[in-house]
C-alpha cells in the first residue's frame, strides 16, 4: 500500500500529469471486501463477493481471507486502506492526491 503511494507521489513529482494503475483482477475484490466489511459491519460472508467467476467452495474460501485479515489485523475506520489494500489501491489513493488518475 505504501509502495503505491509513494510511488504515485514520486512520479507526480517527476512531472506527471496522469498516473494510471492497474492489475490483472487477482485480490483486489478480496481486499475491497475487507474494507467493505470493516466500514459497514457486514459479515465477511455478505461483504465477499465472486470476483471473476469463483465457484462456491472459492468463494467460501476467500470469505475466510476476508475473516482472516480482519481478525488479524483489527482495523480501524481511519486506516482501511493502510491495513487493508495492496499496491493497486494504494496507487489509485497516491495518484489521485495530485489531481487526475485512471484505475
Amino acid at each position: 500500500m505504501l509502495e503505491g503511494i509513494a510511488l504515485a507521489r514520486t512520479e507526480a513529482e517527476a512531472g506527471a500529469d496522469l498516473i494510471g494503475v492497474g492489475g490483472m483482477g487477482i485480490g483486489n475484490t478480496t481486499a475491497s471486501s475487507a474494507i467493505v466489511a470493516a466500514m459497514t459491519g457486514e459479515p465477511p460472508h455478505r461483504a465477499t463477493g465472486r470476483g471473476t467467476g469463483r465457484t462456491r467452495g472459492e468463494l467460501q474460501a476467500k470469505a475466510e481471507v476476508v475473516a482472516r485479515a480482519l481478525a488479524v489485523n483489527r482495523p480501524d475506520s481511519t486506516d482501511l486502506l493502510g491495513v487493508l489494500a495492496g499496491i493497486i489501491l494504494g496507487g489509485g489513493a497516491g495518484s489521485s492526491e495530485r489531481g487526475p488518475n485512471a484505475v
